[in-house]
């Protein structure tokens, strides 16, 4: 009786062992530094690329259906691109060059906060190590900090946080892939508030020599903001120097006008 009880006891230990989730301080985790500069020898692009996609829109207050939109990005390589939707509202265009950007729609051109869709796309427009450092820096990601993570059961490289530290601005790259799965944007909005913003990109596919991810996430405050479905993509593309054009683009729509004193900053109409 008491061997049989020995017996049941070891079971138990290694089950105990074998179910426990591997240890990340026990892992080798790259130098911030060389982070970045091997996940982005993983993402080589064309010179440019245009991407045909669906943003889906959670159904809002009195709504029973998710929205959905057609959008075309425009990519010229690297840092940037180009983000025409038609919505109810309109059309929107987000433009961005090197990190400098405008928002045009029927309201006229502005420069709100990017909404997470918009952040999405400034990541996959720089994957160059300096460019992508200096997109992540720009939200507070601190590069001097890498760790490894578990995320719903996937292994990560963290970027910016000592996991399981989530109040500090991080992006998550796969351990095997190198490619980036998950980005954690944490900042205090116009007026003071703690805003956070999720977003996150699955199942990279290669087109034409351009790594894209087939679907991608945005949460806001932990809610749902859209969701991105790729169609197809035209690696190559000619693209004329006019769609990335800021004066073109204010040519065809006039400047929003200024919010009033006491007034809350004009919120695009995709969100």
């Amino acid at each position: 009786m008491g061997f049989r009880l020995f017996a049941v006891w070891v079971w138990i230990c290694f089950w105990a062992i074998g179910a426990w989730p591997p240890a990340a301080s026990h892992a080798y985790v790259p130098a911030a530094g060389h982070l970045l500069e091997a996940a982005a020898a993983k993402r080589k692009t064309p010179s440019t690329a245009v991407v045909r996609q669906t943003r889906i829109l959670p159904p809002q207050e009195g709504e029973s259906r998710a929205r959905e939109y057609q959008e075309t990005v425009y990519f010229r390589f690297p840092g940037v691109f180009r983000a025409e939707i038609e919505t109810d509202q309109g059309r929107r265009i987000y433009l961005e060059r090197n990190g400098d950007y405008r928002i045009a729609d029927s309201q006229g051109v502005s420069q709100p906060f990017p909404d997470p869709m918009d952040l999405a796309l400034r990541l996959l427009a720089n994957p160059d190590a300096s460019r992508m450092g200096r997109v992540l820096a720009e939200v507070g990601v601190d590069l001097s900090v890498s760790s490894l993570g578990q995320f719903n059961g996937r292994l990560g490289f963290v970027l910016g946080a000592r996991y399981p530290d989530e109040l500090a601005p991080q992006v998550w790259f796969d351990k095997e892939t190198l490619l980036p799965f998950r980005w954690l944007i944490v900042r205090r909005d116009d007026s003071g508030l703690l805003q956070r913003i999720e977003i996150r990109y699955f199942t990279w596919q290669k087109v034409g020599g351009l790594l894209y991810p087939h679907t991608m996430e945005g949460d806001r405050l932990e809610r749902r903001t859209a969701d991105v479905r790729v169609d197809g993509i035209d690696a190559g593309a000619d693209i004329s120097d006019e769609r990335f054009s800021f004066q073109k683009l204010l040519e065809e729509h006039p400047p929003a006008a200024l919010p009033a004193a006491g007034e809350t900053e004009m919120v695009s109409p995709v969100q």
